[in-house]
């Protein structure tokens, strides 16, 4: 049974510069000002995940008028499978929305999953770097 994606979104505040913009199922995404989107990821984004979120980034992009940083925070979790991973990053990527995917290092993510995640992310075309978690 598939999912109908605007059932999947939710907009606290589309328009905030700080605090909570948007939902995608249990993900929230924050603006961290200017042009970064933080996503506090906990949920695995299916086909009707991603065209919510690719949507959701487009109306928020094309409101302040660039392109954006997308920021994953997975404090809360493990990153989904890596196949629905790249699945996402592409269509961002074919989106024209997004400049580059920014993971954040928790303390508490092992060395070797970070790797593996940014490479995988990096197949999808997108510049993916690395940020220690404040």
């Amino acid at each position: 049974m598939s999912r109908d994606p605007q059932n999947l979104l939710s907009w606290p505040d589309p328009s905030a510069s700080s605090g909570e913009v948007f939902r995608v199922g249990d993900d929230v995404v924050y603006r961290d000002g200017g042009r970064r989107l933080r996503v506090v990821a906990v949920a695995t984004p299916d086909k009707a995940y991603r065209a919510a979120f690719v949507e959701a980034v487009s109306v928020v992009a094309r409101g302040i008028g660039e392109a954006v940083d997308i920021v994953l925070d997975f404090s809360g979790s493990a990153p989904p499978g890596p196949g629905q991973a790249v699945g996402l990053c592409r269509d961002l990527s074919a989106s024209g929305h997004v400049d580059r995917i920014v993971i954040l290092r928790h303390p508490d993510m092992p060395g070797w999953l970070l790797s593996a995640v940014s490479k995988i992310l990096q197949t999808a075309g997108l510049p993916v770097e690395t940020e220690e978690a404040r």
